[in-house]
């Protein structure tokens, strides 16, 4: 007699279909009005169908999520400056949980401060202008009581890229 071990939930076998999808869903969305449309047109299939097939996967695991990262330069915002921030230490995380909720930080960080620049509490602040973020940042300081801060404006972009597996 065989005993079969079963280690696990097997998944089920993705169709052809199914991996045109995935192969989609992994690659940069289009910028458009139906993104999920165009992507459906691209494989043939209607955008129902292309949703449908997408939570499936999601739901059996193969798709753990579905992001976009939008570029500020593309939507409006010409200006961005890391502004770093000195806060007391045992604020420092309820802090960046504020500093996190405004709508103009998309970045917001904790790093251990060395001894020749005292910032530990990082934000990238966007705007249309560097009046705007100059401004954005005066009101965010004030309102969480951080007077000590310096915005470190970009000059030049050499790379920006979406994340990729290795």
């Amino acid at each position: 007699m065989t005993i079969k071990k079963s280690f696990g939930s097997k998944k089920p076998r993705l169709s052809h279909r199914d991996r045109e999808v995935l192969k989609e869903l992994t690659g940069d969305l289009p910028t458009t009005p139906e993104p999920y449309l165009e992507l459906a047109g691209k494989i043939g299939i209607s955008e129902k169908e292309f949703l449908t097939r997408a939570r499936k996967l999601l739901r059996e695991g193969y798709l753990r999520k579905v992001g976009a990262i939008i570029s500020p330069s593309r939507a409006g915002f010409r200006a961005n400056g890391m502004t770093v921030f000195k806060a007391p230490s045992k604020s420092v995380a309820r802090l960046g949980k504020k500093l996190s909720t405004y709508p103009e930080v998309t970045h917001c960080y904790e790093r251990v401060a060395p001894p020749d620049f005292p910032y530990n509490l990082y934000a990238m602040i966007h705007g249309r202008t560097r009046k705007e973020v100059i401004t954005r940042v005066r009101k965010i300081a004030r309102e969480l009581n951080l007077d000590e801060y310096q915005i470190l404006f970009s000059t030049r972009e050499f790379k920006k890229t979406s994340l990729r597996p290795l």
